[in-house]
């Protein structure tokens, strides 16, 4: 009988922890602002509208818009999501309704792809969600004037939003590196402290492998400590053929292609082991995560695919820097880069989509009962 491998836990580079003081200066900050609202100094507010918060107790990485876009599909059959976030990396100030001829710099750039996939879905970004959850359900009525407004908020990136309460709060964290495991930044990327993972009512491991079994997946529900409320759900990432940047139809390019990887996401380490199933020779260049690029960095890009060796060579890049790349298409089409474009979806470990939306369906048809009639 083959011995169950165990799942490895995450640890730290040890220089890290050389940064404790300042974790701690910080650390006390975040308790302090969770302490007021957890005895009510503070207050949340709740909407009648059913709303449901996807985020993370993570600096970025867990694969957060990918999920968000899941959820925004699935909402799509029965009701009519409406989308918020607070828009990173926008040049914009304020609320901001994603408008046909909306670009990144408006609404931030996973705003903007989530804009791109879900067009007939109202989209705004803002700092105060408060004060733009109304104005947004207005924009809303009035865009779907003949609809029959059965809306459902979907918050983007809202865990640590405690001044709106959400009906129903999903938590993602990666499966090998989950929160239980990490520390607060900047020793770790933990934005907020461990325990205010109970304010969960879904936890989704995400970009878990293929051959995760049901033992490991136990292990890792073990190690989390549930609460007798909280469901658990495993997911993994789906890469599918690359598009061309321009036209959008799919291509398959030889596996032995000289590939640059443009990346500019947090923890790309998940897509590149991926490639690396489909493609022999990766160059990959990377940047910050929602790096805004520049003529000099296209310039740069440029460089680094001409010293590619072979006659085959491609540029691959993720579809959030190729939202924010679109605006160099002109020089783009002048220096004739292949440029592809890796779209990248969520699925379910075990079968469990069904059961999860079971349970945010069952949220959504008892939420503020009579809204809907």
């Amino acid at each position: 009988m083959n011995e169950q491998k165990p799942v490895q836990a995450y640890h730290l580079p040890w220089y890290r922890w050389l940064l404790w003081p300042l974790a701690a200066l910080y650390g006390l900050g975040v308790w302090l602002r969770n302490r007021l609202y957890d005895i009510g100094l503070l207050s949340a507010v709740q909407f009648d509208v059913p709303v449901i918060a996807v985020g993370n107790l993570a600096m970025g990485g867990t694969g957060k818009t990918p999920h968000v876009d899941w959820l925004v599909e699935m909402l799509k059959v029965h009701y009519e999501p409406v989308i918020l976030s607070r828009g990173y990396g926008r040049k914009s100030k304020g609320y901001v309704l994603a408008q046909p001829h909306t670009t990144v710099d408006d609404i931030g750039d996973e705003p903007m792809l989530l804009h791109l996939h879900h067009r007939e879905v109202p989209l705004a970004v803002a700092e105060q969600r408060v004060l733009a959850i109304p104005q947004l359900l207005m924009d809303a009525a009035e865009q779907k004037a003949f609809s029959d407004h059965r809306f459902v908020v979907v918050l983007d990136d809202a865990f640590q939003h405690r001044s709106l309460k959400p009906g129903i709060s999903i938590l993602l964290t990666t499966c090998n590196q989950l929160y239980v495991d990490d520390r607060l930044f900047p020793v770790g990327y933990l934005r907020d402290w461990k325990t205010s993972a109970r304010r969960a009512d879904i936890i989704i491991v995400t970009k878990c492998p293929d051959d995760l079994t049901p033992a490991q997946a136990q292990q890792i529900q073990h190690r989390l400590h549930l609460l007798p409320h909280q469901q658990i759900f495993f997911t993994g990432l789906q890469y599918a053929h690359p598009y061309d940047f321009f036209t959008g139809q799919p291509v398959e390019p030889d596996k032995d292609t000289e590939i640059l990887l443009i990346a500019g996401i947090a923890r790309p380490q998940t897509l590149l082991q991926a490639l690396y199933q489909q493609f022999t020779h990766i160059h990959p260049l990377f940047f910050r995560d929602h790096h805004v690029y520049r003529e000099n960095d296209i310039r740069r890009i440029d460089e680094a695919f001409q010293q590619l060796p072979g006659p085959r060579k491609a540029i691959l890049t993720t579809e959030k820097d190729a939202v924010k790349l679109w605006k160099f298409k002109d020089d783009i089409q002048q220096r004739r880069w292949q440029l592809l474009v890796q779209p990248v979806k969520i699925y379910f470990l075990f079968d469990q989509q069904q059961a999860c939306m079971q349970y945010i369906g069952q949220y959504l048809s008892h939420a503020s009962a009579g809204f809907f009639d």
